[in-house]
């Protein structure tokens, strides 16, 4: 495999507040169980030099929801599932099994303005393209906080719905 060159620094969560009025945003407590969600072998046949197997495996994850400060579908106590994109893709590693070829992969980094304690977690959740029959419906977080930042968000919350009303 070969190494990490692309690092992309994420922004502050006050600067992200602008995409999470379509997402829901929750506290949850997990992740309580992991489950096999994709496997994918590609045959020694296929591989590019003919000698060896590749296998794709892809995860998902259960949380509790423990909290709703904003949602259309879910409440309290619901159990969602929770796919996190891997740094290589399914078309990573098969165009590497075909044809040999494998590029570093884009890494997103952001450190919480609001620390991660525990397994209690502020997250801003949306459904996500992937899914099986098992799975049918699938969140993935594209932002994670510390539960202290439950004032903050609310007080984004709170000035977005009044510019709307």
């Amino acid at each position: 495999m070969s190494q990490v060159t692309h690092v992309e620094y994420e922004k502050p969560i006050s600067e992200m507040m602008e995409g999470a009025y379509n997402s829901d945003i929750l506290i949850v407590e997990g992740p309580i169980e992991n489950k096999e969600f994709q496997h994918i072998v590609f045959p020694k046949e296929t591989h590019f030099e003919k000698k060896t197997k590749s296998e794709y495996i892809d995860h998902v994850s259960a949380y509790k929801v423990l909290e709703v400060l904003q949602s259309t579908s879910l409440k309290p106590g619901d159990t969602i599932w929770v796919w996190k994109e891997p740094a290589y893709t399914l078309e990573d590693i098969k165009k590497a099994h075909e044809q040999g070829l494998l590029e570093s992969p884009s890494v997103r980094v952001r450190t919480p303005d609001f620390p991660i304690e525990g397994n209690r977690i502020l997250v801003f959740a949306m459904k996500a393209e992937v899914r099986t029959k098992e799975f049918p419906s699938v969140y993935s977080f594209w932002l994670e906080e510390g539960i202290a930042a439950k004032k903050e968000v609310k007080k984004h919350l709170k000035k977005w719905w009044q510019f709307w009303r």
